[in-house]
This record gives structure tokens, C-alpha cells and sequence, in this order.
């Protein structure tokens, strides 16, 4: 996360440099491409949140390379429509 973090720093005060040079027509393509991936940020983040709530005891940060005893697919909510 902490990579994450700092690459979104400098991207942040990259473009904050870069805009001042754009033509103004692109103002409003900016605006678009900027609602456009907060919403698609938002989405991935609910997804995400219901995936979490979803598999409850199943859901884990650390890769598996064996299935436990206590394993369950989980196959309802989120995990119907989307599964990896």
C-alpha cells in the first residue's frame, strides 16, 4: 500500500504541473476522464467491500496454495456474478 500510496502522490503533483500547460479544450475532457475513473474507483471498491462481506470467514489478504478443512465456495451475493 505504501508504493500505492506514493506513486499516487507523485501522479497527483505530476498532473498538477502538466495541467497548466493543456490547451483549455481539453478542460472538459479532463473533467470527464476524472469522473469517469472516480466512478469506476467507487464501483471497484463496493465490489470489493461486498466480496468481503460476502465470503465473511473465507476472505483473506494471503494467497492460499492449499485448501483448508474449513473452506466454502462461496457461490451467492457478489460471487454469483463475478468470480476469480
Amino acid at each position: 500500500y505504501s508504493i500505492a500510496m506514493i506513486a499516487a502522490i507523485v501522479e497527483y503533483w505530476a498532473e498538477a504541473g502538466l495541467v497548466k500547460a493543456l490547451p483549455a479544450s481539453l478542460a472538459a475532457l479532463r473533467h470527464l476522464v476524472l469522473v469517469i475513473g472516480t466512478l469506476l474507483g467507487l464501483a471497484g471498491w463496493g465490489l470489493r467491500t461486498a466480496a468481503l462481506f460476502t465470503a465473511q470467514s473465507n476472505f483473506t489478504h494471503l494467497v492460499a496454495y492449499r485448501k483448508q478443512a474449513t473452506h466454502v465456495l462461496v457461490t451467492q451475493g457478489v460471487y454469483r456474478l463475478c468470480r476469480h
